[in-house]
């Protein structure tokens, strides 16, 4: 086929007039928006349009609008194309900073941002191509129990909720964990499979959304719905994302006089604490050594029910929330490997328990769980250092104090 010409061998124009006609109109209409009056009134109430926000928050020309000609289109009787309301949603890739982004806004100048059931599908479409932006924990610094989940890999729950380019995907790399013991630094592989990555979040309503992060570790919990609370407890959140010094950070650290990235909260227990497992809730695999451990750990028992402790206080909760007992999910050759660390670790607990030592306040024993975990990375809050002095991959400086207040009612507006 000629450049310029058709199937049929028409230059488009002539083919296809009416309906790229139809198209530049609905393009038009689409930019004015709500039309003169509404845009005008958002500007009296001191707000951008949305597509004044995009433009401000994206580097400039960075922004590909996808879907933008949809909405609710009337026709007259000669199906020419009569009025158009565009879509209240607008999104698009873009880049900010450099970086590539999928970026989501509401228009309230048409219906007051208001959804239309013909086109809600595209704040969900704004999903999947965010999904597919994945970005890697290395790059994050984030509290990786989250993004290395099993649900969706090979074999497991949501299996076939994922794709077999996903489940091929090799590790990320390796990141730097603080020992929740001595505050020392000490390196992990991430897996493979597919973990090791995390969804952008949407900055739709943020200040709707805070504590931050998958975990929603930073920031503080108020568990009214009133737009006072839902302020007070963004301002204190976004404060601890750009201002890392200000997150909660745990004794250990504060007395070892660490600093810099990796460091933070670790949950731990308030006091002397027990776990109860109700027989019947003992994992399946697990259940035929119920008798043999009744017999060699019968302090670990009472009533017929599973019994740890007393675990001290000040242990990190994630010992036991997160330690690997079966090895399910591990491939074949790191099972067996399992199988002896756990197989070492029970003879260790039995041998000093038999002289008396209380196991749980035992270094070596919390080192060996430590090892067992499926997620030793114990520091909640951490991480996500964009824009300030902590983020590693880049030269420049930080944000200023002026530049992150400015940024901070950039977003209320989102």
């Amino acid at each position: 086929m000629q450049h310029g010409t058709t199937a049929h061998g028409g230059a488009p124009e002539a083919v296809w007039g009416d309906e790229l006609r139809e198209l530049a109109e609905r393009r038009r209409l689409v930019l004015e928006m709500g039309g003169a009056d509404s845009v005008a009134r958002q500007h009296a109430n001191g707000r951008r349009t949305v597509r004044e926000r995009i433009d401000r928050l994206c580097d400039d020309g960075s922004f590909a609008e996808v879907g933008g000609l949809t909405g609710r289109a009337e026709y007259g009787p000669d199906g020419r194309l009569i009025d158009f309301t565009p879509a209240t949603v607008v999104f698009g890739e873009a880049r900010v900073h450099d970086r590539p982004v999928v970026v989501t806004g509401y228009d309230f100048t048409v219906r007051g941002g208001a959804s239309d059931a013909s086109v809600g599908a595209k704040r969900w479409w704004a999903d999947r191509m965010a999904n597919e932006l994945r970005v890697p924990s290395t790059l994050l610094q984030t509290n990786i129990c989250s993004p290395i989940a099993t649900n969706a890999i090979a074999g497991n729950i949501w299996d076939n909720f994922s794709s077999q380019s996903y489940k091929a995907l090799p590790s990320v790399g390796t990141m730097q964990f603080r020992n929740p013991f001595s505050g020392a630094e000490f390196s992990y592989t991430l897996p493979g499979g597919g973990r090791g990555y995390t969804r952008p979040a949407s900055l739709v309503s943020l200040w709707s959304t805070a504590p931050f992060l998958q975990n929603n570790a930073v920031g503080p919990f108020d568990p009214s719905p009133s737009v006072e609370a839902r302020m007070g407890v963004f301002q204190k959140s976004i404060e601890q994302m750009l201002w890392p010094e200000r997150r909660e950070i745990d004794p250990l650290f504060t007395k070892l006089g660490i600093t810099g990235p990796g460091i933070g909260k670790i949950q731990r227990t308030s006091e002397d604490s027990y776990i109860r497992v109700p027989r019947g809730y003992v994992p399946e695999g697990l259940g035929p050594l119920l008798g043999i451990g009744a017999r060699l750990f019968p302090m670990f028992f009472r009533g017929g029910e599973v019994e740890i402790g007393p675990i001290p206080k000040g242990t990190p909760v994630s010992l036991f929330t997160s330690m690997e007992l079966t090895g399910a999910d591990l491939p074949e050759a790191q099972r067996k490997a399992h199988r002896e660390r756990l197989l070492k670790f029970f003879k260790q607990a039995t041998r000093e328990l038999k002289r008396g030592t209380d196991i749980f306040s035992d270094r070596n024993l919390q080192e060996s769980m430590l090892q067992m975990s499926k997620c030793p990375d114990l520091v909640i809050n951490k991480g996500h250092y964009f824009g300030t002095d902590l983020f590693a991959e880049k030269d420049e400086p930080g944000l200023t104090d002026a530049e992150k207040t400015d940024l901070i009612a950039f977003l209320k507006r989102m």
